[in-house]
């Protein structure tokens, strides 16, 4: 386990989410309410690989979240992946928010695990995780998800805090609330850990974008006119 080497970390969110294992000396910082990820995401990996007296040289693996959620957050990520690894003997790999609560809930059989992402203006980024199968993702607005509930059979467990968004409009009262601050950077080390130790196949980091950003769309309205 201690070789493994691991820097991971999540910027899609307003929660900087950083965890790094090196030579089996772990550091974990979840930095909340904030999206200064482009000022302070370096300077917090750069300032704790001096606290643990290790080189980044030592790195193995980099892993980065793709998204779905702010835009701006994803492109930091991994281009700071990127950059990290650049010229070195490195492995970056890329996953979703989604694929972090699919591990966490991997043993669950019994119920259907629907995490929940504001994407603003009313909808929401989710996926409906289910005996651990492959899962489409979603942009849809609450109406579109109480229509997709309507007809799950199944205990219903919602996570990840932007639930509190939408807490008071489900209509399926068979559910529960779990991970209300969203996942941790100890769980986001857990779940590379994993994925490496099993011989899990690591896909490069590439953005999830589950809808144009705002610039896109003012640039195409631009164009019409």
């Amino acid at each position: 386990m201690s070789s493994l080497n691991i820097l991971i970390f999540d910027t899609t969110t307003d929660c900087l989410k950083i965890a790094m294992s090196v030579d089996g000396k772990d550091f974990f910082i979840d930095e909340k309410n904030t999206f200064k990820h482009i000022e302070n995401l370096i300077p917090i990996i750069d300032e704790n690989f001096s606290k643990l007296n290790e080189n980044k040289n030592k790195l193995k693996y980099i892993g980065v979240c793709e998204g779905p959620g702010s835009f701006t957050g994803i492109r930091i990520g991994i281009a700071t992946a990127f950059g990290l690894s650049f010229g070195k003997n490195q492995t970056n790999f890329g996953f979703s928010a989604f694929d972090v609560y699919k591990y966490l809930f991997k043993d669950q059989k019994e119920a259907v695990v629907i995490p929940i992402i504001d994407a603003k203006k009313n909808r929401f980024y989710c996926t409906f995780i289910e005996n651990n199968k492959p899962n489409e993702m979603f942009d849809i607005d609450i109406e579109e998800i109480n229509q997709k509930i309507k007809y799950i059979d199944k205990k219903i467990i919602f996570v990840g805090k932007d639930f509190n968004l939408i807490k008071d409009k489900i209509e399926n009262t068979n559910f529960s609330f779990c991970y209300e601050e969203g996942y941790s950077s100890k769980d986001l080390l857990d779940f590379a850990k994993e994925l490496i130790l099993q011989n899990q196949t690591l896909k490069e980091p590439e953005p999830i974008y589950l809808r144009k950003s705002e610039a896109e769309i003012a640039l195409i309205n631009k164009k019409k006119n």
